[in-house]
């Protein structure tokens, strides 16, 4: 068949304004992978079937869209479950994102009673990869520890939120303007099924859905991710590395706790703004300095609900 034949079989998400396919080269060396999957599916397909047949059509077209927007690469489908791939880690973010703020915002069939849209949990890492060719798709797909960590860590998000590894969130760090300042929580260290010895994970959503996270089990709370900006240059820098004198703008909900930092704030319902010097992560008795001054600081201003500017 010619190509205008073939582009009747492609969705729509998978051309762009001119109507012309969209070819993405699958990524290679160092993987940024996405598992998703939809949350009580089978029981929509029990609610609905004809409901949720169309729900699928649309949950497919906003994956897609966004894969197309984002450089993604589509690795394979496994029922309602994507598994993709991205060079760049803020690419797979700006993808997760974006996929779960057109979820929200769609039209759902209204015989699957979703007030709040579709839910789809996600789980994201980045690291090395064993590429191989898939023989029944002739796409390429990927194996190896990376793929084990990516697709248990999806299996830790709530509903309508991605769960990332501390790899993925340390490659993005300087980059939280990029993404529109995501609200983070730290869930800690966690087992997951087949991968040796305990991971630490974050949730993550856009700011706008903040209130998908935020003492959900555990008393645990979540913050808002800013970057470190250097204060001769303005711009943002590197936390893993960086030993000079840097400032960070952290607005919050107290009562919560940062590990990154070793940040505990306490006073509730409170926003505070701090500077700090932050040291570099192997020098120990300087980032603890950094830590002791935080908690000063925040302590300070949750008192009096106020804000402070250079500490």
């Amino acid at each position: 068949k010619n190509l205008e034949d073939y582009r009747a079989f492609v969705p729509t998400a998978l051309l762009n304004s001119s109507n012309e396919l969209v070819v993405v080269d699958p990524p290679t060396g160092d993987v940024a992978l996405v598992f998703t999957d939809i949350v009580r599916s089978t029981e929509l397909w029990e609610r609905s079937a004809t409901g949720m047949n169309t729900a699928m059509e649309l949950h497919n077209d906003i994956m897609r869209e966004s894969l197309s927007k984002h450089q993604g690469y589509e690795v394979k489908t496994i029922g309602d479950a994507f598994m993709v791939a991205f060079e760049s880690p803020i690419d797979a973010l700006k993808f997760c994102f974006e996929v779960q703020t057109n979820l929200a915002k769609s039209n759902w069939p209204a015989d699957l009673c979703l007030e709040q849209g579709l839910k789809v949990r996600m789980g994201c890492h980045v690291g090395h990869t064993i590429p191989e060719e898939n023989p029944l798709t002739g796409r390429r797909d990927y194996r190896g520890p990376t793929v084990n960590l990516a697709s248990r860590s999806e299996g830790k998000a709530l509903p309508g939120t991605v769960c990332v590894t501390e790899d993925l969130l340390d490659e993005v760090d300087g980059k939280f303007h990029e993404l529109g300042n995501p609200r983070v929580e730290d869930i800690g260290m966690q087992e997951l099924k087949g991968i040796e010895g305990v991971q630490q994970l974050y949730l993550m959503v856009p700011s706008q859905m903040a209130d998908r996270l935020g003492g959900s089990s555990g008393g645990r709370h979540a913050y808002e991710m800013t970057d470190i900006v250097d204060r001769s240059s303005g711009t943002p820098v590197d936390r893993s590395s960086t030993s000079s004198c840097a400032a960070i703008t952290m607005p919050t909900s107290a009562a919560g706790q940062m590990k990154k930092t070793g940040l505990t704030l306490v006073k509730g319902n409170a926003t505070v703004a701090v500077c700090m010097l932050v040291g570099a992560r192997k020098d120990s008795d300087i980032f603890d300095d950094c830590n002791a001054m935080v908690r000063a600081a925040v302590e300070a201003a949750a008192q009096t609900d106020g804000v402070l500017g250079n500490v």
